[in-house]
């Protein structure tokens, strides 16, 4: 955490905003200026003011103690998971659903990171560093499944390297609403943006899957999913977007799927029931034959 400081308004800051201001003191971005301003990290002649105010000179501002956004997340040895591996520089975890990879901000203490910290202590700042240390990929909170982190900066770059490349198998068991059989693959164009995901007919990014069903029923079905890509949403989009097709057809396609256009991620939840278990097959790594996470033992791709 930095230490309070207090600075006066120079002549030159007058009638400037208070989060401009902020952010060339504290030499942060006037985003990050925002935030600690918002949180009241940030007092205006002692008292809390908005981001747009405008400053007078001799005016005091006053930082309160903050974490700066290369600090990594707090570390706490409370959080349960489980090592599956731990090899050359990586460790891959078994990540219990309801656990978020990475924490949001600084006084978040129940993500998987926190709990890395606290075994690995090395892993701060590693890779994109500050909340994210040490993450080479993520999966959603609502799903449980392996997750690899990278112990320091050269095994981070091979690993996202290799992620980037596709030379990484992602398998993923999830549960879906209606009679699933046979196989097929998926390609759509999905748009992104905060907790919603669209499938558009172009501009959108490729987003390509395998599924195979593993357990048919009239309701509900159990199936294999193999991420060929890795873009957000893609299994809820993809899930939805089968829903009520016929079993064997082929489902490539680039349209808008009718009536399934937009999803919110409440409703991918119940509508796809998503993501009992993932695991990852990093490329040249050996698993220990015991390595294992709620989709079942690991086995090559």
């Amino acid at each position: 955490m930095d230490p309070t400081g207090s600075f006066a308004v120079a002549d030159a800051d007058a009638g400037a905003r208070l989060d401009h201001v902020v952010a060339r003191l504290l030499g942060v971005s006037r985003g990050y200026a925002r935030k600690l301003i918002s949180a009241q990290r940030v007092l205006l002649e002692g008292r809390p003011a908005a981001k747009g105010t405008g400053l007078r000179a001799g005016e005091r501002i006053e930082v309160l103690p903050f974490a700066r956004p290369e600090d990594p997340p707090l570390a706490n040895a409370s959080l349960a998971w489980t090592v599956v591996a731990e090899l050359a520089g990586w460790v891959a975890i078994d990540k219990p659903a309801g656990q978020a990879t990475h924490p949001l901000g600084h006084t978040e203490l129940d993500t998987s990171v926190n709990a890395l910290i606290a075994r690995f202590p090395e892993v701060a700042g590693v890779g994109e560093g500050g909340l994210r240390s040490g993450v080479v990929h993520r999966l959603d909170p609502g799903t449980s499944g392996v997750l690899v982190f990278a112990l320091h900066d050269d095994a981070w770059r091979r690993a996202r390297s290799a992620f980037r490349e596709r030379r990484v198998a992602k398998h993923y068991v999830a549960r879906v609403h209606g009679a699933f059989t046979g196989e097929r693959e998926l390609e759509l164009l999905l748009e992104s943006r905060g907790p919603r995901a669209r499938v558009v007919s172009r501009g959108g990014r490729p987003a390509l899957s395998r599924v195979r069903a593993l357990a048919t029923g009239r309701d509900e079905s159990t199936v294999e999913i193999e991420m060929l890509t890795g873009v957000r949403h893609q299994i809820r989009a993809g899930t939805c977007c089968t829903r009520g097709r016929s079993a064997g057809r082929s489902s490539r396609r680039r349209r808008p799927c009718p009536g399934s256009s937009t999803i919110r991620s409440s409703e991918a939840e119940s509508r796809a029931r998503l993501a009992q278990g993932a695991m990852i097959t990093l490329p040249k790594v050996a698993r220990p034959a015991s390595a294992s996470s709620a989709c079942g033992t690991s086995s090559s791709p």
